[in-house]
């Protein structure tokens, strides 16, 4: 007998499960809802407080000047600066309203000389004995009040405008010095001052 032929059946293709569209609605609200849901609890959770940050304080480093000053660099001759030591010494001694430190006595001297008119000025300097200049000066570097300058700038400033009279930095606090120096000398009734310690101390505290 002969071989039945075999007939090959037509595949079929696999058919995907109708979805409905209430199924799909469902869907995208449930998940709406929870990402609802996971918000509100994330913003229902108690927000911590920070400490207020508080502001640095303020450092001076040790080549800064303090608040409030400002570094004046000067040049020195070596006999003024050895009596300016001497008078702070003694004026010490002379009255309880003397500056502390020798810093401070410059300081002083400053604003006083710039406070003068610029005739009175100029009347104190060529009383003052001529300044000896034996040798190169010396730079010296003084903190002083930044009030203390300006004042001096603007006395500067007078004495060119109304006196033709040229003065730099240095050279008005040296004539404020000497000034100061022969205040000392007068109140002391001395004409010469001791020498002072290499090592000014400040006015010790009562």
């Amino acid at each position: 007998m002969a071989n039945p032929k075999r007939v090959s059946l037509p595949k079929r293709t696999p058919v995907a499960p109708q979805v409905s569209p209430t199924t799909v609605r469902e869907r995208e609200a449930a998940a709406i809802a929870e990402t609802v849901n996971r918000d509100l609890a994330r913003l229902s959770q108690p927000v911590p407080v920070r400490a207020p940050v508080q502001p640095p304080k303020e450092r001076v480093s040790s080549g800064a000047s303090p608040v409030g000053k400002s570094r004046l660099g000067t040049s020195w001759q070596a006999v003024t600066f050895e009596e300016a030591k001497s008078a702070y010494m003694v004026d010490l001694d002379l009255s309880d309203t003397t500056p502390n430190a020798f810093n401070e006595w410059i300081e002083a001297a400053i604003v006083r000389h710039a406070r003068l008119s610029p005739n009175r000025r100029q009347k104190v300097v060529t009383a003052i004995p001529p300044e000896t200049r034996d040798e190169p000066p010396r730079p010296r570097s003084f903190d002083v009040a930044t009030s203390a300058l300006s004042a001096m700038d603007e006395a500067i400033t007078e004495d060119r405008q109304k006196l033709a009279v040229l003065n730099g930095r240095s050279s008005f606090v040296r004539d404020a010095v000497r000034a100061a120096v022969a205040d000392v000398k007068q109140r002391s009734g001395r004409t010469e001052l001791p020498p002072a310690p290499a090592r000014l101390p400040r006015r010790p505290p009562k």
